[in-house]
């Protein structure tokens, strides 16, 4: 595993109280740089050739020529194809595939599998419902996903509508015969904060489907229809087939610079036990449902400086949970549309009733590095499940309907350091804790804010159905200097009926809380003296009315305050430490190289 790293807590500055709406703006300097290790291979300096690939060239067929230390200098304009990279550099000789910048830095080189639609070949079909088009002429392929304008469009999948109150499942075509000013009204959430609900069509702004047809030419017929009845003539649209822009398999030392990627599903895929020290570096990426993936035991890559956006036609995703407790209905109604985007995209965009969209997946991957990226809207922001010693460091996550990031089933020690989550509905959820019995999470210095009364930030999430977490299955997870501003609850607890005695490896210490609800909330679970391993040095800013836990998990050394006040100096975490009379071992922080495992 990585070797730790030492590093001391520092205090945080206190900016803002319990239930402030105004997040503080984004920090502009990038993290502390990584240890040296993380960037051995991924893009030193090689005296290959410089090998230029004009506009309308194969990029695929300039990457089977190269050879390890040679640079692909693209072009500004787009390269239309779908790359597939198996042959990769070597050890301080990388093959770098670099786009060209504008002066502003803006990306003038384009890799995508869009392909324009023609503006002549839409026509109306009444038939189907109003201000409902269909495309005229054969696709050539399965399109999975439509953009607009360079916005992604809501799919709709032909059995639809999911997770409502006694609600049927609906058909593609009932949805689109929709009037224009249909109302969703009998959904689990919307009605709790809307009463009337909220409109279908003004919230999506648009909706495809891909109806499989015999009769065709192709066997299938697209449908679209934007709100308001708009025509498709007016928009510049592309359709995306099913797949990724990018994929690296079983490839490595190869370095991917300055473009924008898009694709269908993902925009960029690294896959493979020999896909190693890859660098993905200042590109964007967008569209599609796992927007960035690695997977299948890729390890020692580097993502980085990347902007990673899911780029929504509609409302913009982000926070919503909890807003039956706002006064301003213009503001419920804010939040009941952003739970829609969830709602929809989760039991209305496919048959997995799942959250169906990442900006980055971490799946079966191992030494990785996550670093100084901005992923902006969508429904998750991170995803990891099965993934081990990864390093999640400056980066910026916001606006995601679902969670900022889901640490899921055998994620062992991941790292979560210095890191800006904002206005997602949560924005740490531990998933299913007692799916696993490997669980090791850090949280250590991030920011994490949230709109007034909206979201959680760290949710303990449990199956009911599933085992009791007992004392030896317990999860280590340390949530250690962080500040967590806004929202509802800071940490919540899981169900009390599937933890059997407490969760012993959970440390929490020198963080601020000032939320708008509890700093620890799940109230039979937190009641209880075995709650918590360890809850001390934590600054707590809360309203006179909010109770302070008299369990004996809570620390002595806690400061709660209704205003701003200087936080407790915590132990030195580097060494053996003792807090409310339970002695722990030294916090183990990722870091700098590699040791045995």
């Amino acid at each position: 595993m990585l070797k730790i790293l030492q590093t001391a807590l520092s205090l945080v500055a206190l900016s803002c109280l319990a239930g402030c709406s105004k997040p503080s703006a984004i920090p502009e300097t990038p993290p502390p740089q990584p240890p040296a290790h993380w960037f051995q291979g991924h893009s030193a300096a090689a005296d290959g050739r410089v090998i230029a690939v004009p506009e309308g060239g194969s990029l695929s067929q300039a990457l089977e020529q190269a050879a390890p230390g040679d640079t692909l200098q693209l072009a500004p304009g787009v390269y239309r194809e779908t790359v597939l990279i198996t042959k990769g550099g070597a050890e301080g000789a990388p093959i770098t595939v670099r786009g060209s910048l504008s002066a502003k830095g803006e990306k003038l080189t384009r890799i995508t599998t869009g392909t324009p639609l023609d503006a002549a070949a839409w026509v109306a079909a009444p038939e189907v419902g109003p201000g409902v088009f269909r495309y005229g002429k054969p696709l050539g392929f399965k399109a999975a996903l439509l953009t607009a304008d360079g916005r992604q469009i809501a799919p709709i999948h032909p059995r639809t509508g999911g997770g409502g109150v006694n609600q049927r499942k609906l058909t593609a075509r009932e949805v689109l015969a929709w009037p224009e000013d249909h109302r969703i009204t009998n959904d689990i959430y919307i009605p709790r904060y809307v009463e009337q609900g909220i409109a279908f069509w003004e919230t999506l702004g648009a909706v495809s489907y891909l109806e499989e047809n015999e009769k065709a030419a192709d066997g299938q017929t697209l449908y679209l229809r934007f709100a308001g009845g708009a025509s498709p003539t007016g928009y510049e649209i592309e359709a995306y087939p099913d797949g990724t822009a990018l994929t690296i398999d079983n490839a490595g030392y190869l370095a991917i610079a300055d473009c924008a990627i898009s694709g269908g599903v993902s925009g960029v895929k690294i896959t493979g036990e020999q896909a190693q020290y890859n660098e993905l570096r200042n590109c964007e990426i967008y569209f599609g449902t796992d927007r960035v993936l690695l997977t299948g035991g890729a390890s020692h890559n580097v993502v980085r400086d990347c902007r990673v956006e899911m780029r929504f036609f509609g409302t913009q995703p982000g926070a919503w949970a909890g807003a039956e407790a706002l006064e301003d209905p213009a503001a419920r109604k804010a939040a009941a549309a952003r739970c829609f985007i969830y709602r929809f995209y989760k039991g209305w965009a496919s048959a997995h009733n799942i959250s169906n969209d990442r900006s980055i997946t971490l799946k079966e991957t191992r030494d990785n590095l996550i670093w100084n990226n901005e992923l902006n809207g969508g429904l998750i922001g991170i995803s990891i499940v099965d993934t081990s010693d990864i390093l999640i460091q400056g980066n910026r996550v916001l606006h995601h309907s679902s969670v900022g990031t889901a640490i899921r089933a055998n994620a062992t020690r991941i790292q979560y350091d210095r890191n800006h989550f904002e206005d997602n509905s949560i924005n740490f959820r531990l998933h299913a804790l007692n799916e696993d019995t490997n669980r090791i999470v850090r949280l250590t210095n991030n920011e994490s804010l949230l709109p007034e009364k909206l979201g959680n930030h760290v949710f303990c999430h449990v199956y009911l159905e599933h085992d009791v977490i007992r004392a030896e299955t317990s999860p280590d997870v340390y949530i250690l200097n962080n500040t967590f501003r806004g929202g509802d609850n800071g940490l919540r607890l899981p169900h009390p009926g599937n933890v059997e005695t407490g969760l012993p490896k959970f440390v929490v210490v020198g963080n601020l809380f000032a939320v708008g609800g509890s700093a620890v909330s799940g109230r039979t679970l937190r009641d209880r003296d075995d709650a918590l391993g360890a809850f001390d040095y934590n600054l707590i800013i809360q309203s006179p009315e909010q109770e302070v836990p008299a369990a004996s998990w809570f620390g002595r050394h806690n400061v709660v305050a209704q205003d701003a006040a200087q936080k407790p100096t915590a132990p030195d975490l580097r060494g053996t430490f003792e807090i409310n009379g339970k002695t722990f071992e030294p916090v183990p922080l990722m870091g700098e190289g590699s040791a045995a495992r």
